[in-house]
């Protein structure tokens, strides 16, 4: 179900993409794959009163996320890898959430490692947080709670140069 759903936005058969070529998700997909998250978050936390997009992946699904569930409080996290194997992240920004249920996003998951990261900056002030994703990577370490589907290969968004 997902390759044939991926491949039919890629335009082709993922199986018969050159090696290293990545898919390529287009507007019309994301638009679907936004649609389909905000129902499986709605179901697992009700009504969120927050987003926060973690930088950079996860601001535009963030935002359309926030307007399909109609969510006015959006938020930004910036996290990056302190040292060269990336295994070491770090807070840059943060949101400043007391007492609320929120909705932590990426546009896909690989490890997990900045999602778990996030939710433990968040929790301790009183928050309930859903880690969500668009997409999660098969056999990470730390998948989203929330995500519409597993993949091989994360594929190229639209908002990747």
């Amino acid at each position: 179900m997902v390759k044939q759903e991926l491949s039919d936005t890629a335009g082709g058969n993922l199986d018969l993409l050159p090696r290293g070529v990545k898919p390529e998700l287009d507007w019309p997909a994301v638009q679907e794959l936004v649609q389909r998250l905000g129902r499986i978050c709605r179901a697992q936390i009700g009504d969120a009163d927050a987003i926060v997009g973690i930088s950079r992946g996860g601001w535009i699904p963030a935002r359309l996320l926030a307007e399909h569930l109609g969510i006015k409080r959006l938020y930004s996290m910036g996290l990056q890898y302190s040292d060269s194997k990336r295994t070491t992240l770090e807070t840059y920004q943060f949101p400043h959430i007391e007492n609320s249920r929120v909705i932590l996003i990426e546009d896909a998951t690989e490890s997990g490692r900045a999602l778990d990261y996030g939710r433990k900056v968040l929790e301790p002030k009183n928050n309930f947080v859903l880690t969500a994703s668009l997409l999660v990577k098969k056999g990470g370490p730390f998948p989203s709670q929330a995500f519409c589907d597993e993949v091989d290969v994360v594929p190229r968004f639209p908002w990747e140069i």
